[in-house]
């Protein structure tokens, strides 16, 4: 049990089986190894070597570059008006990634969908309402860009970007040596990134 290593979905969980470890111990009067755990986040945070980072510090981040592409000339332009607008963005951000979406295609099939939904036979010149709002679909795309260049760049990530980025490199980034036996407990409707996570151990 001192080379396995239990990967919980959460911390509750985790807390549970150590409770159980105790409870045996307690009842048999007998030392056990406890294996190690964690829950996914911290296993993909140490095979990554990025540090995850609430959104609340993601916010100022993800604010600095909506001002850097012309918000203080949109909607959302002081920082109070932009946080429900920007944890929505990073939501977004984090499900696109958990699942390996090709985030340049579906922003510019998104885009696309808006633009025809605005499109009008009868008046086909668009208001400048209706260009700032396609503008801001067509700019999706560098938002996601440059936040994720942003924070590579400190070694930091928001939970699917460092997920997408283990799960790309799963193969280079397993340390085969350090446990005899992984166990996935409590998973359930997984995303793409933990199925390639799960299916290297």
């Amino acid at each position: 049990l001192s080379r396995t290593l239990v990967v919980f979905n959460n911390h509750r969980s985790e807390v549970f089986m150590r409770r159980a470890f105790k409870n045996l111990s307690a009842e048999s009067g007998e030392g056990w190894f406890v294996p190690q755990t964690m829950v996914i986040d911290d296993l993909v945070a140490e095979l990554g070597g990025l540090t995850i980072v609430p959104n609340e510090f993601l916010l100022f981040d993800l604010y600095a570059i909506h001002m850097q592409l012309g918000g203080d000339q949109r909607k959302y332009a002081t920082f109070e008006d932009f946080i429900a607008f920007g944890d929505i963005m990073l939501a977004d951000f984090s499900d696109i990634d958990r699942y390996c979406v090709d985030a340049r295609d579906l922003f510019q099939n998104l885009h696309a969908y808006k633009e025809l939904l605005e499109w009008d036979v009868e008046n086909p010149a668009m208001s400048p309402m209706q260009r700032d709002y396609l503008e801001f679909y067509r700019s999706l795309y560098e938002y996601y860009s440059l936040l994720h260049e942003r924070l590579a760049a400190k070694g930091e990530a928001y939970g699917g970007m460092a997920y997408r980025h283990v799960a790309e490199h799963i193969g280079s980034l397993i340390d085969e040596g350090r446990w005899r036996r992984v166990y996935f407990i409590g998973f359930n409707a997984i995303s793409e990134c933990e199925r390639r996570i799960i299916g290297e151990y």
